[in-house]
């Protein structure tokens, strides 16, 4: 199965994280939300989100996809 982790950092953009989670779990691949604050991480509209771990509890791997925009996001899922 394919991995990727979203990182969130305070004053994320909540509609660019949220979309790309949920595009992504509905196409089966394992997302892994990190965020970089200790606890839930607030966006730039004040919507704050638990992410699953924070970063000082997780090894980042090379495996992992990092997508960092909805224009990478696309372009990632021509390649399927």
């Amino acid at each position: 199965m394919s991995k990727a982790i979203i990182f969130l950092a305070p004053g994320f953009e909540e509609i660019e994280a949220i979309t790309i989670i949920d595009i992504l779990r509905r196409g089966k691949i394992d997302v892994e939300v990190i965020g970089l604050d200790k606890n839930e991480v607030q966006g730039a509209h004040n919507i704050k989100i638990i992410p699953d771990i924070n970063i000082d509890q997780k090894k980042i791997s090379k495996k992992h996809m990092k997508i960092r925009n909805l224009l990478e996001l696309f372009v990632l899922l021509q390649l399927f």
